[in-house]
């Protein structure tokens, strides 16, 4: 037992058998001091796996030696514990064990705990909510069977501690039958119950300050009702109550949420119970928007020291490993280790150690970390925090933040700030974003003045700000502390071109330590990266193929694809039970559907065109020539009723190659930009977690076309403003209708705005998904769509000798992805129909993983629409125009962020209210959505999508 927990256990073991006669005006006072702090892992990530175009982040330590044929492998699992021990100076990790599919990875890593873990490393494992036995049973026999499993001293006896993941979702007498079970299985244990249940006390609160009587005394009394059967409270996966602009609600967790449950606790028949208080660093679902700002590290702090401050027994934190959801807490790319040194610090005060610097620490730079977003769209307000992090130096030290251009160019400056090196101390500065229109670029600089008189400047090496007029789904931010830059000794990174609309790229870099990686990023997507390996060849030479298949049910795939007419070679490696490499093709034996089914083969390139792909599988049989991808580089095919086949010349890097483990690289390749203005920079992270980028390079794109006039919702004026913005930096989305391009919807705005007909958005964009591939998916996997469907995708048919879609009015549609209508932005929506029905039909929807934005309907030939705003208000439009049946007509729709103008054949409304902006990202779908008959029956040969507002709006 380490010396830490026994000091826990003897305070537990000097009040427990006394606590039930303690009087009730004493209060609950917590069992462990100080408390035990851990944060849970998803033991389902590792630092090896294939992060690269799935997640706006990735762990800073990835390092893809450590990849096993397993979910969990015990190198990588020793690293990540040896970080929370050792880097963070916490007590251990816990982990969601809420499904059967989950006990095996917690199995493995319990035996790689046992194996070897730091000293006194605990690991505090959580159920899920529900009153299932089996895999508890399990569970238990795991836990039980590892010394390194969390036991606490209770009523004398020193029992296994389990928290929960949402337990109040599940009957209390649900859950008691559950845990009586169990108990006569296993023996008694400690149960921790999630109270999760605070929506009705916190919309009171937001409203009013307070909570009402009537819903308090509700609260409380759900509250003990779970209390009855548990052995105290699990607030790990608590914390994410927001406020309107969603950033986390400190007041409502310490002026309600913990004065409630103390409260609760405090009574005479609680007072033995345990309290865990959470903590977290954010939480962004980067393909629905559903968004608790990181806000800096202001989250992580101001949630962290709430509960530090209630004195509770343990701080748990979600999550050490949540790529999908950005909750991280373990290092990544993006926040380099500014959470290690926050909760190190944090660390350092409960165990009353004095402040110190990281091992190996350059003290002569400050202990201070910037953070802010790295990409806005015009309105948002930059923000740039700046917080000192003591260590232990002395002295003050003054700061001036400004921002620069791409040339180099002062475009917005600070005032100078002071810091005490010895304070935990904030400053930031805001700036509303629309004052600099017409800049695409920002690069944070900072001029320090140290206590000794030295004076530093820092701007190379930090990332960049990219501020698009429009259009935006990254809320990430970066925060970068600036002891963890990397010392460059020289670097170059140079973009020539175009040449048939491919740039010449050159970049290197030199340090002063090995270099984990380096990496070109476009628009902060991975492109290339130096591989000591050559498992790619060069793509001048040689084409590397993207097959992508996935369909919308769930089917056996079983069979094998290969390539005939020109060399081939696939690089999907043999697993010996999914897949079979057989040189120019593939052997599978599988399911497919919403996962990720996704084959790279290289061919030269002199032979490329002249390949055709062979697809012979249970569900999928057929053929796709090569040449498809002549014209865009990409090509997508529909197969009744509901798989896709995606093909792509792959530009980008399939997979993060090994560490360099050089001082020095360098790399040289052509690639065509996918987007007018995409933005290109080089990054290098080093073995020790050190990370440096370039000054970012744009790519023009489109010759500029003069400037005219925008609307953008102002963050600081709470209202929509005008600016003036250059036309070619607005996204112009005309979709071509090309029956040569199958089902993809294919747009010069370039790729990440391609739509595919019938199937998912991110099989065409290859960004995002996350783990499955299907996040972001409008229909919810089937959820929110018709049963009766014969085909997902419309029919290419001629209509007046152009070519048209055909929609059934079943469940035909056509997806688009997140940011074709714009959140934030103000946008024109046109195109020709023929419907052929005057049922209620779902012309457009914004909608990703929940409702977006705006719903245009036609029913009984009139066109109308709804629209919800950013505050979950929905307004309903009425033009009073119709679309006549059976014939052809021009639509056209118009948004302003505040009113909606609706046109039919010339025939123009009043502007109607739809005040904005809107409630999340998402993709955006024509021709219908939901589980019921709102699909659209007719025809399409036409649309167009322009991120501002075309007609007048008065």
């Amino acid at each position: 037992m380490s010396a830490r927990l026994a000091a826990g256990l003897a305070v537990i073991a000097a009040i427990s058998s006394g606590c039930r006669a303690i009087a009730q005006d004493q209060g609950w006072r917590a069992h462990i001091s100080p408390p035990l702090v851990f944060a849970s892992s998803q033991l389902k990530y590792g630092l090896y796996q294939n992060y690269l175009h799935r997640y706006m982040d990735r762990p800073l330590f990835m390092d893809t030696s450590l990849r096993e044929r397993a979910v969990v492998t015990c190198p990588s699992f020793h690293r990540i514990m040896s970080h929370a021990a050792d880097m963070y100076e916490m007590d251990g990790l816990g982990a969601i064990i809420g499904t059967p599919g989950m006990i095996q990875r917690y199995e493995i890593a319990m035996e790689c705990a046992e194996r070897q873990h730091p000293d006194g490393f605990m690991f505090f494992p959580l159920f899920g909510g529900d009153a299932q036995t089996d895999y508890k049973s399990r569970t238990l026999e795991i836990a039980g069977s590892s010394s390194v499993t969390a036991r606490l001293e209770h009523r004398g006896r020193h029992l296994m501690r389990f928290g929960t993941y949402g337990g109040d979702r599940t009957p209390p007498e649900d859950l008691a039958e559950m845990l009586a079970t169990l108990r006569a299985e296993h023996g008694d244990f400690l149960y921790l119950i999630a109270i999760t249940r605070w929506h009705d006390a916190h919309e009171e609160f937001l409203a009013d300050g307070e909570v009402s009587a009537e819903t308090d005394a509700a609260m409380k009394a759900h509250i003990r009702e779970y209390l009855d059967i548990a052995d105290g409270i699990d607030m790990s996966y608590g914390g994410a109550w927001r406020r309107p602009d969603r950033t986390f609600d400190v007041e409502f967790y310490r002026g309600y949420v913990i004065p409630t449950v103390k409260s609760v606790l405090s009574e005479r028949e609680y007072l033995d119970r345990f309290l865990v208080l959470g903590a977290k660093i954010g939480y962004f679902q980067f393909m629905s928007g559903s968004t608790l700002d990181e806000d800096g590290t202001r989250t992580l702090r101001a949630s962290f020291e709430a509960a530090m401050d209630a004195e509770p027994d343990m701080i748990g934190m979600a999550e050490w490993d949540e790529l999908n959801e950005h909750t991280t807490i373990e290092p990544t790319v993006c926040n380099s280790l500014s959470t290690q040194r926050i909760i190190r610090h944090y660390m350092r005060q409960l165990k009353g150690l004095a402040p110190a610097p990281n091992p190996g620490d350059d003290t002569s730079i400050p202990n201070l970390i910037v953070s802010y977003r790295r990409k806005l769209t015009l309105g948002e307000q930059i923000e740039i925090e700046m917080l000192n992090v003591p260590d232990g130096s002395q002295g003050g030290y003054t700061v001036t933040a400004s921002l620069v251009d791409e040339q180099g160019k002062m475009v917005a400056d600070a005032a100078p700030v002071t810091f005490e090196a010895a304070e935990f101390t904030e400053r930031r500065w805001t700036i509303p974003s629309e004052t600099l229109a017409g800049e695409m670029i920002l690069r944070p600089s900072f001029a320090i003045t140290t206590a000794d008189g030295r004076e530093l400047q820092l701007r190379d090496g930090l990332h960049h700000i990219t501020l698009r007029p429009t259009d935006n789904w990254d809320y990430k931010w970066v925060k970068q502390p600036l002891r963890d830059l990397a010392t460059s000794e020289h670097w170059e990174f140079v973009m020539e071109g175009p040449d048939d609309g491919h740039y010449t790229v050159t970049g290197s870099f030199r340090c002063n330590e090995p270099l984990a990686s380096l990496e070109v990023l476009e628009d902060d997507d991975e492109v290339r990266a130096v591989d000591v390996t050559d498992e790619y060849p060069d793509r001048d030479d040689t084409m590397l193929l993207r097959v992508d298949i996935r369909s919308y049910e769930r089917h056996e795939f079983v069979g094998r694809m290969w390539i005939d007419g020109a060399d081939a070679q696939f690089h999907t490696k043999t697993d010996g039970r999914y897949f079979f490499n057989e040189g120019n093709g593939v052997r599978a034996n599988m399911w497919l559907g919403q996962w990720r089914r996704v084959f790279f083969a290289s061919i030269p390139r002199e032979q490329a065109l002249d390949g055709t792909l062979h697809l012979d599988f249970t569900v999928l049989k057929g053929e796709v020539p090569l040449s498809r991808l002549r014209t865009e580089g990409l090509y997508s095919q529909h197969f009744k009723p509901d798989i896709q086949v995606t093909l792509e010349d792959f530009q980008r890097e399939p997979d993060l190659p090994p560490h360099i483990d050089a001082n020095e690289a360098s790399l040289q390749f052509t690639i065509p930009p996918r987007r007018p203005h995409a933005v290109f920079h080089l990054r290098a992270i080093t073995v020790s977690g050190k990370t440096w980028r370039s000054a970012p390079v744009i790519i023009p794109g489109v010759e500029p076309a003069g400037p005219v006039t925008l609307d953008v919702y102002s963050d600081t004026l709470g209202e929509t403003t005008q600016v003036q913005v250059d036309e070619s930096a607005i996204p112009d989305l005309d979709y071509r209708f090309a029956p040569e391009n199958g089902s993809l919807m294919y747009t010069d705005a370039g790729v990440p705005f391609c739509g595919q007909i019938g199937g998912r958005a991110n099989a065409v964009t290859y960004v995002g998904g996350g783990e499955a591939g299907g996040m972001g998916n409008p229909f919810h996997n089937g959820g929110l769509y018709p049963q009766e469907y014969s085909s997902t995708a419309p029919e290419w048919v001629e209509a007046d000798g152009k070519p048209a879609l055909r929609f059934d009015g079943v469940g035909n549609y056509i997806v688009f992805p997140r940011e074709v209508t714009p959140r934030r932005g103000a946008w024109t929506l046109s195109f020709e129909i023929k419907p052929t029905s005057e049922k209620k039909q779902i012309l457009w929807r914004h909608h990703g993983h929940y409702i977006g934005s705006v719903t245009v309907y036609l029913e009984d030939g009139e066109l109308w629409s709804t629209y919800v705003d950013h505050h979950l208000n929905t307004t309903t439009q009425r033009p009073a125009l119709t679309v006549p049946l059976n014939e052809w007509s021009r639509v056209e729709i118009s948004y302003d962020l505040d009113t909606m103008v609706f046109e039919v054949n010339g025939q123009t409304s009043e502007a109607l209210p739809a005040p904005g902006p809107g409630l999340y990202i998402g993709t955006s779908i024509f021709g219908g959505h939901g589980a019921g008959t709102e699909y659209f029956e007719g025809s399409l040969r036409a649309l167009r999508v322009v991120h501002r507002a075309m007609l007048h709006h008065g």
